[in-house]
């Protein structure tokens, strides 16, 4: 009795079985393998782990993103099984806990009259910064100045 025979499909072949293009489902692998690994460091945890994750990804707002996950699974076994267990303790949680562990960059917009809007890209301009990297520069000088270099 022969096996059966497997048919090789290209990368693109699989993402269009499932309608998405190559990108996508590359990083849908990579995130797949990122929970691998995360799942095998937190050993019996695992799989409240995994269900946790699975909850929270139905909201937007507190599914973690890839690149997240990514930074998680890069991290020693110690700090994921700590976060990890955070999460799912406080999963609504789950982004606070993971940005300030990690000590991620995280966009935010805002709203500024047009002449401040013109006075930091002159100031910006000044340094050979972009605008946005000026804001985040004071913003962060600011918050060392107001708590100390370690934010403590």
């Amino acid at each position: 009795m022969k096996g059966k025979k497997m048919e090789k499909k290209t990368r693109k072949q699989i993402a269009e079985e499932f309608n998405v293009n190559v990108k996508t489902l590359r990083s849908y692998v990579n995130y797949a393998e990122n929970l691998r690994i995360i799942a095998e460091n937190l050993g019996d945890n695992a799989e409240k782990f995994e269900e946790t994750i699975d909850k929270i990804s139905r909201n937007k707002k507190e599914r973690l993103s890839n690149s997240q996950i990514d930074a998680l699974a890069k991290l020693p076994a110690e700090l994921q099984i700590s976060i990890c267990e955070r999460i799912i303790r406080f999963p609504h949680n789950a982004k606070r806990i993971v940005n300030n562990r990690l000590d991620t960059n995280v966009r935010t917009t805002i709203e500024i009259p047009a002449s401040v809007n013109d006075w930091l890209s002159d100031c910006a301009a000044a340094y050979g910064m972009s605008k946005g990297k000026y804001i985040a520069k004071m913003l962060t000088n600011l918050y060392e100045r107001e708590n100390g270099e370690d934010g403590e």
